[in-house]
């Protein structure tokens, strides 16, 4: 979040954009890599940290796109436009493809095929 608040401020500022989501998806390469490198012994604070790198680099990455999109329309369609992007991020973070763990993507399928049976093959509850 402060990230996203102080790439935010320094761009409306100088009105500098192209260097803050490059310099933000190799901070999230930075905390990717990291974050490999962590075992059961590793300290909580190393993780955090770790954590926070990626976090920075998220907020830098992400802050300049929506400056894109509120700067491209009119100022009319200023909340129509932060809405849809906020609305997009969740949509994609909710139906984000199963990891590529074997164990995990079957367990995923598994509970998806519960959860989202189609109407034809869903259980009906028999009346008593």
């Amino acid at each position: 979040m402060i990230m996203s608040l102080v790439s935010g401020q320094i761009i409306s500022r100088t009105g500098r954009l192209k260097a803050w989501p490059l310099g933000g998806i190799a901070l999230m390469v930075v905390g990717l890599v990291a974050l490999s490198t962590i075992g059961v012994a590793t300290p909580f604070p190393l993780s955090a940290g770790y954590m926070l790198v990626f976090g920075m680099g998220l907020g830098a990455s992400m802050q300049p796109v929506m400056l894109t999109m509120q700067s491209a329309m009119p100022a009319k369609d200023m909340g129509m436009v932060t809405g849809s992007a906020r609305s997009s991020v969740r949509w994609a973070a909710r139906w984000a493809p199963p990891p590529s763990c074997p164990c995990c993507s079957a367990a995923c399928r598994r509970r998806s095929r519960r959860r989202f049976r189609p109407p034809s093959r869903a259980r009906r509850s028999r009346p008593r």
